[in-house]
């Protein structure tokens, strides 16, 4: 049987757990899993499953459910951050952002992102993924939306927005219940933004003397959560 694995299935049928086609070639193309072997199944919402795969051909897979674990969900924590330029970076960030358990990712359109589109279906393709190899019970949320209506959404709780200047604190862990924490895109947050955070109280931070890129920032922003857990 091959090594250690986690596989994601969304459907479940009773003590049945069904794969999709992708899924089915990567049990069987690509890992070389047989009828009988042992599997286990994240659902991304906060369920990881013991199984045994009994059925396995080119348009899915099944598999017969042996136990279930719940795993308790992640306490409150937004990572958000400016649609960058370039979209195998965001894809980094959600990859390294699912690895190191940040619950919600929220992408920004602010006043200096060089780029309009998002493609969400490349970016929860690159969270799954990282999901099965951290081997996660859950998947985190990705969404978009404008700055102004995030800092309205997130009003009341504890909110933290990270530009450049070295005067800043800078985080070594968000330990509280809730926190949110908005990242510039290249270029940073405009004067217009980060007035309008801190009227709505949002505390401004820095991620340390040197200036990061914006992904770079956004994964030093989950490690310090990762840190608080």
């Amino acid at each position: 049987m091959p090594g250690h694995f986690t596989f994601f299935s969304s459907q479940r049928q009773g003590q049945t757990l069904l794969f999709d086609e992708a899924e089915a070639k990567h049990l069987g193309q690509v890992l070389r899993f047989q009828i009988g072997d042992s599997l286990e199944v994240s659902n991304g919402q906060g369920t990881l499953f013991q199984a045994r795969l009994t059925e396995l051909n080119k348009r899915g897979a099944s598999a017969e459910i042996l136990n279930e674990r719940q795993v308790m969900a992640a306490r409150r924590f937004v990572l958000a951050m400016g649609i960058l330029k370039s979209s195998d970076k965001m894809e980094w960030v959600v990859e390294k952002a699912t690895e190191l358990g940040v619950p919600e990712l929220v992408f920004l359109h602010s006043d200096r992102c060089e780029r309009s589109k998002l493609n969400r279906d490349r970016l929860e393709k690159a969270a799954l993924s990282a999901l099965k190899q951290s081997h996660s019970a859950w998947m985190p949320i990705i969404r978009e939306t404008s700055f102004e209506d995030f800092i309205r959404e997130h009003v009341g709780m504890r909110g933290y927005i990270a530009h450049c200047p070295d005067e800043l604190p800078a985080p070594s862990a968000f330990a509280t219940e809730e926190a949110v924490v908005a990242i510039g895109p290249e270029g940073d947050f405009s004067e217009r933004e980060v007035a309008l955070a801190l009227s709505q109280g949002f505390e401004a931070i820095s991620m340390g003397t040197q200036v990061l890129r914006s992904e770079t920032a956004a994964l030093y922003a989950a490690v310090c959560y990762a840190r608080g857990l």
